[in-house]
């Protein structure tokens, strides 16, 4: 049994039983939220990395918009979007011509569709949720000239497309206030699964005497697990 399915079944039991009747739910028809989180990547990915002597941990955060497709608000799913972004750190560059500073830049983006399974109550101080999300994710590795403490400019890299498939569970907690808002503190733990891409391999570019650069690629998918902790807010 996969990483996948084990969440995805834990998911389902944490939220069974959660749904109430609609005048003790609160009444929200969208919500919006915003994240931190730790990565680590896993499977051959991590493998990868280690190979090289590269670190596996890396951060980033995530936005979404989320509002409810029927009429009842009190249905305990609402679908939207994410955008995400993930710094997948900063490697060497092997420069054979001894003069200026190169380095690479390694970045993922991507942007969801997502559903989440979220029944909320006036009363609750603590409430657990269920997120899926699917969509493109963008693979991109710059080679940079640093011209100063304060500037750089890309000079070559390579930017790489694959699905990615992320399912996840959390529980939130309410913040106290005097304005009658609603809003929740969240913890969850995500795992993402990408399909097979073809990327930069990392501390692998090389910079020629005669200025060319030369990198070895690799075809790996960029699983990890993601722990987030965020802020929603229902409107």
């Amino acid at each position: 049994m996969n990483v996948l399915r084990k969440i995805s079944i834990s998911a389902f039991f944490l939220c069974v039983g959660l749904y109430a009747d609609a005048q003790k739910v609160v009444v929200a028809k969208s919500s919006v939220y915003a994240s931190g989180f730790s990565s680590i990547a896993s499977g051959k990915y991590a493998r990868s990395l280690e190979s090289v002597d590269f670190k596996t941990q890396s951060w980033g955060g995530t936005f979404g918009y989320l509002t409810k497709p029927s009429k009842d608000i009190a249905f305990p799913v609402a679908v939207g979007g994410e955008f995400g972004f993930q710094g997948l750190g900063s490697g060497s560059v092997d420069n054979q011509t001894f003069v200026g500073n190169f380095r690479t830049i390694n970045t993922a983006y991507w942007l969801n569709a997502v559903a989440r399974y979220r029944p909320i109550y006036w009363s609750s101080k603590i409430n657990p949720f269920v997120d899926l999300a699917v969509g493109p994710k963008i693979i991109s590795t710059g080679i940079f000239e640093q011209l100063s403490q304060e500037e750089s400019i890309r000079l070559d890299g390579k930017t790489s497309v694959t699905l990615n498939t992320t399912v996840g569970a959390g529980v939130g907690m309410k913040i106290p206030n005097n304005e009658g808002k609603t809003i929740y503190i969240d913890f969850g733990i995500y795992y993402q699964q990408t399909g097979s891409t073809r990327i930069v391999e990392q501390n692998s570019v090389t910079l020629f005497a005669n200025n060319e650069f030369d990198f070895r690629e690799q075809v790996t998918p960029l699983n990890n697990t993601q722990i987030r902790v965020g802020v929603t807010w229902f409107r």
